[in-house]
């Protein structure tokens, strides 16, 4: 009996739907294929018209976030959100986003670690960052070189992914203050 008062309280026409999980699933899904197309022009594309329209894909990211959570102001919550609900929700938004993220990133890096290709231009900049620490004298200098070639030397695809899923968490946790800050509304 009381599990049933509390779902009638719950799904009252009056409340605002308790359901941002399922939302932000849907949404994140969307957003997680915008970065996917993101990367996946970043990697595929080198000419300067590919540049211009990367850039222009990184800018509309948070415009992208802030369109999805108004969305969710408006058609979930009849047009009213709080400062912490609106960041709650862009939080599980980038979180549901990042996992399908990641499974595009393994999925691209599976296909360019085939190629040989990436793992060719990673060896030409272990080789002319080589050739740099041979010709420093300094000795300060050549072991940063080799630190840096070192780095250069360990990255795999799982390292890629978790670097550009931990970038993603970050800037979806700045993302969700401002967001909060912007998309809230009172009745």
């Amino acid at each position: 009996m009381y599990a049933f008062l509390i779902y009638m309280q719950q799904t009252s026409p009056t409340q605002p739907s308790p359901r941002p999980i399922q939302f932000a699933l849907k949404q994140g899904l969307i957003l997680g294929l915008y970065m996917i197309l993101n990367l996946s022009w970043v990697l595929l594309n080198r000419n300067i018209i590919s540049v211009v329209f990367m850039v222009l894909m990184f800018l509309f990211y948070p415009v992208l976030i802030y369109l999805l959570v108004c969305k969710y102001r408006d058609t979930e919550l009849q047009g009213s959100i709080s400062f912490s609900r609106a960041a709650r929700y862009t939080i599980l938004l980038v979180f549901f986003a990042t996992i399908i993220y990641a499974g595009g990133q393994m999925v691209i890096y599976r296909i360019l670690f085939q190629d040989d290709t990436f793992i060719r231009s990673l060896e030409a900049a272990y080789d002319s960052f080589g050739q740099l620490a041979e010709q420093t004298k300094s000795g300060q200098d050549r072991e940063r070189i080799e630190a840096l070639l070192e780095s250069i030397r360990s990255i795999t695809p799982f390292r890629l992914m978790l670097a550009m899923c931990n970038w993603s968490l970050f800037f979806g946790l700045i993302f969700s203050v401002v967001v909060g800050l912007l998309a809230r509304k009172n009745k």
